[in-house]
């Protein structure tokens, strides 16, 4: 039932895309400004201002204007940058607002100040009582092994869980696995990631920016985002005013010298007046990793990955469609001669419809997902053969701002199907579906001369999720398993601004979860972590309720965060290491018990210079398991995260060159006690970086950049806590890294 009513949803999505698609000269608009300096008064050439919502974008004139002719009515985020300025953002109305007059502020720039992941709509930083980080391009494009887990893990707050380059996954807050919700552009990735070393199955390489949210988003986002949300962002489809047509392409190649491996990127992209499209193509070929002193056998990997898109701009919205592949195939170090294979595809739809009385957004994705692991001993044979198939459809209308209110209503529907094609007992043929419905509002009030001083936000969701598993004797289940889960989860946020520059925010917010499949009803041997693991089929739904405040600033030379939080677990599922060894195997089973993870994360980043920009994070986090009074498995020490970047200014061809050294230091990782899975202490390290690059303009319209990185500049041998090899083996050694990118 579920499925048809899906496949019905997605069929009328297409169908209206459609319909919008031949809609291009409806009722529209005009939206016109300038941009002047607010200290002079003069026009601001050469400024980008960007329609968020629809993915347009221009850049002002001599005298300081713009103008997006063809737009729809409606409510939309306009977004102001300009190199030597801070960026300014508003909400607009269409027509309502008129001829815009954007006042730019000097300063520098820090990073692209906006977030599409922790509201259900655009909205700054210093607006949301949650923290969320932004990881840019610039910060992207030098990450050749594409990895989402290291990207993040730069970010104070967000460790690495890491096995390789291409396998290794997040943590933030010491939550990982189904706590964490990994998002392609929006849509939820559902992709077997019940192990430490499952790695999420999207690609970085090619994405705008990472948006990192922590702290329970379960509102939003659904169960499996009790700790927070990292979404990929893709860079919105090109455009072209009138009848122009437009074509801008680029090519990209990196080496990696400590497992003498390559990238190779192209991409593609042009438009048509409202209709654009892209096409990518990923390809790399890592060799085995490195450390200071050995070679790990059997850790290279070659994966194959690209995207294609196509969708259209108009006076009546937006609409796209696209599909995603990405594939991987890698080898672990211990299990010895141990493969895996995966392959994961992303077919998604989605509409932004703007009416007079607010905007409505519609998504529909279907996503296939296979994972195969190939021990030794099955001579090619797979010990496991997962095929997932989930289907994804949500419903969101955003009503216009009324007085000081601003708010959203969504519906979610989901059908997940997962088939094991291999024989084992490691997870069962089972059938899920899930709704929910939620609520988001917001208010803001002017006090002091500045607006929305006082933001108050309140969100309340009810999800009900079901499970089918079919009768297996084999699980102790003759009869199959049937359950039904349902919740209601909050969110209450407080944030005040103290000035343009400060705000001091405060919120709360209750997370929940079903137990996983996996949690339930592993019963076997795990190849892919070297150990047999029990599930318990009468566990419980574990729910989090988290607290946390914080102070953020953004001023013309500075900016940074200071957040406390607090994180109290009921039913915390965990996975214990029971002492036990069965055929030389150590034996694991899934535990709950109540627990907390409380802690401090913070920033401060510092422009001494136009030219000079250093920062520096901090992480501690203290768990504890109550039943125990031992801290929870898996709880990363504190780090220390320091960076300082020299950037001179164009001169001639040359635009954007820069030098830039970093250091990280970790305490000493000692571990929970006897049910710690990966029972090895670690000591304190060191690690220094330093990477440099520049941009050449070879013509107004063609550039070609270099970027040389090296990682552990001093082959320090090191093992990280989170390093699931840290009892056998170093973390890798000196990486050289040159990456050559051509954009036309």
């Amino acid at each position: 039932m579920t499925e048809r009513l899906l496949l019905f949803l997605g069929s009328g999505l297409f169908m209206m895309s459609c319909a919008l698609s031949g809609s291009l000269s409806g009722d529209s608009q005009c939206l016109t400004g300038v941009i002047v300096d607010t200290s002079s008064e003069t026009p601001v050439e050469g400024a980008l201002v960007r329609v968020i919502e629809l993915g347009r974008r221009v850049r002002s004139d001599d005298e300081g204007r713009f103008k997006f002719p063809g737009m729809p009515r409606g409510d939309f985020t306009l977004c102001v940058h300009r190199a030597g300025y801070i960026a300014e953002h508003l909400l607009v109305n269409v027509p309502d607002s008129g001829d815009i007059r954007v006042a730019l502020v000097p300063g520098y720039q820090f990073q692209d100040e906006i977030t599409v992941s922790a509201t259900p709509w655009v909205d700054e930083p210093l607006r949301i009582p949650q923290q969320i980080d932004v990881i840019d391009d610039s910060r992207i494009r030098v990450s050749s092994d594409g990895s989402v887990a290291r990207l993040a893990g730069s970010v104070p707050g967000v460790r690495t869980a890491y096995t390789g380059d291409s396998t290794s996954k997040p943590v933030i807050r010491g939550l990982t696995g189904n706590r964490i919700r990994v998002l392609n552009d929006g849509f939820p990735t559902s992709d077997q990631q019940f192990g430490i070393r499952h790695q999420p199955n999207v690609e970085a390489l090619g994405t705008e920016r990472v948006e990192i949210v922590r702290g329970p988003a379960s509102v939003l986002f659904g169960a499996n985002a009790m700790g927070g949300v990292v979404n990929l962002i893709q860079p919105p489809l090109p455009t072209a005013e009138g009848a122009r047509t437009v074509v801008h392409g680029e090519l990209y190649g990196g080496y990696a010298g400590n497992t003498n491996g390559g990238t190779g990127y192209m991409r593609l992209e042009g438009a048509v007046g409202g209709f654009g499209w892209r096409g990518s193509l990923i390809r790399r070929s890592f060799g085995d990793i490195h450390t200071p002193s050995t070679r790990l056998d059997n850790t290279d990997f070659d994966q194959t990955n690209g995207d294609v898109t196509v969708g259209f701009t108009g006076s009546r919205g937006s609409a796209r469609i696209r599909w995603n592949h990405w594939q991987n195939n890698f080898g672990f170090f211990r299990p010895k001669d141990f493969r895996v294979d995966l392959n994961n595809d992303l077919i998604a739809a989605d509409t932004f419809v703007p009416t007079k009385v607010g905007n409505f957004e519609f998504a529909f994705g279907y996503q296939n997902n296979i994972r195969k692991a190939f021990p030794a001993a099955l001579g090619g044979k797979p010990s496991v053969h997962l095929d997932l198939d989930n289907t994804v459809f949500d419903a969101r209308f955003h009503h216009r701002r009324s007085g000081v209110l601003r708010g959203s209503i969504a519906v979610h529907i989901a059908a997940e199907e997962n088939t094991p094609l291999a024989l084992g007992e490691l997870l069962p043929k089972y059938e899920s579906d899930s709704w929910a419905v939620s609520f988001f509002e917001q208010a803001g009030w002017e006090a002091g001369g500045l607006e929305d001083r006082w933001l108050l936000s309140f969100a309340l969701r009810y999800d009900n999720k079901s499970l089918e598993v079919p009768p297996d004797p084999s699980r102790d289940l003759p009869e199959g398993y049937l359950a039904d889960w349902d919740s209601v989860t909050a969110s209450a946020g407080l944030l005040y601004r103290l000035n343009e520059q400060f705000s001091l925010a405060g919120s709360l917010g209750r997370g929940w979860r079903a137990p996983s499949e996996f949690e339930l009803f592993v019963k076997g041997v795990h190849g892919g972590v070297g150990a047999i693991q029990i599930g318990d089929y009468n566990l419980k739904e574990e729910t989090n309720f988290n607290s946390e405040v914080s102070l953020r600033w953004r001023a013309s030379r500075t900016g940074g965060y200071v957040n406390l939080f607090n994180n109290d677990f009921d039913d915390y599922i965990y996975l214990a290491n029971t002492g036990e060894i069965v055929a030389d195997l150590p034996v694991f089973e899934y535990r709950q018990t109540d627990a907390y993870l409380r802690g401090i994360d913070t920033s401060f980043e510092l422009f001494l210079a136009e030219w000079f920009k250093t920062s520096v994070g901090f992480e501690y986090l203290s768990t504890e398991n109550k039943s125990t009074g031992h801290k929870l498995p898996l709880t990363p020490p504190a780090r220390f995260i320091w960076r300082s970047r020299l950037e001179d200014k164009p001169r001639g061809n040359l635009d954007g060159t820069y030098a830039e050294m970093n250091l990280s230091w970790f305490a000493e990782g000692k571990i929970a006690g006897p049910e710690e899975p990966f029972p090895y202490d670690t000591d304190s390290y060191t690690v220094l970086g330093l990477a440099t690059g520049t941009v050449l303009s070879l013509s107004e319209d063609i550039s070609l950049g270099i970027d040389l990185l090296i990682y552990n500049l001093l082959n320090t041998e090191y093992r990280d806590f989170l390093y699931t090899y840290k009892g056998v083996a170093d973390m890798p050694g000196r990486d050289v890294r040159l990456i050559a990118r051509l954009r036309f």
